[in-house]
This record gives structure tokens, sequence and C-alpha cells, in this order.
């Protein structure tokens, strides 16, 4: 209907890349991520759509530093400022170039059990790559193998 090419001050059911709020009174989101500003003055209830929400990935090692040959469990751990990651993200375990394997997330955690690495300090990363509703994050945590 138009809305193609429309861009105005108010929106009206097109985009209004220049609207200025005027006397904000109610701000809630939805479910959908749907972010919904009333705007007295200007007679109007915004709908802004958040697309992809920032998250943030923990790596801890179950011992810092570890023999050699030892197997040491990495746990990353998802989440956002609604909780965890969703189960069935998934998580990449690497060092250098080197991938240690991808291991899903349940209740926003991924475990990987890593018995082969050199001797040394290793930088081993969790990469967690996010989805439609999650950016990616990632975090390093500097080894030492003895």
């Amino acid at each position: 209907s138009g809305c193609a090419s429309q861009t105005d001050a108010f929106g009206d059911g097109c985009k209004a890349p220049n609207a200025i709020f005027n006397y904000v009174t109610g701000v809630a989101l939805d479910s959908s991520r749907h972010l919904f500003i009333s705007d007295y003055l200007n007679d109007r209830i915004r709908d802004v759509p958040l697309l992809r929400l920032p998250t943030t990935t923990m790596l801890e090692s179950s011992q810092n530093p570890a023999p050699l040959g030892q197997s040491v469990t990495f746990t990353a751990t998802v989440s956002w400022a609604g909780g965890a990651a969703r189960d069935g993200d998934l998580v990449k375990f690497v060092s250098g170039t080197k991938v240690y394997g991808t291991v899903p997330l349940k209740g926003g955690a991924a475990s990987l059990a890593i018995s082969t690495l050199p001797v040394g300090t290793s930088s081993v990363q969790a990469i967690y790559e996010g989805d439609a509703d999650l950016y990616g994050s990632r975090n390093t945590v500097l080894q030492q193998t003895n």
C-alpha cells in the first residue's frame, strides 16, 4: 500500500526512521521481541521489532594447569538478558585451527573433555555462533599443560 517508498515522522504502518517520541507513557516487550512504545502526544503506539539479541559466553576449565595427557573438561555457559541460550544451539571448542568438537547446549551449558592438548599454553576458545534470535559470542581460556 505504498509503504515501499513512504517514510514519515509517524509510521502509520510504514517505516518512520525519523520518528521523534513526544511524551512516552509506556513501554512493553512481547514474546515475539516487539517493543511497543506508547507515545501519548503523537497519539501513537509504536511497534519496534527487535532483531537478534546479544549474548555472553563464559568458559571454564576443570583444571588449570593440567598434566600432559590428563583429560580437561571445558564448560561454556551461554546467556542473554532473558536467561540461558536455547537448548540444542551449538558451541564449538577450538584452539588455533584445531576444532576439538561441537556440542549442543543443554540448560545454557555445553561441556567437552579434551585430553590431547600439547605441552605449554593453549588458547582454548568456546564459540557460540548464535541463531535467528541471538547474536553469537565467544570466550577464551589460556590452558596450561605440563
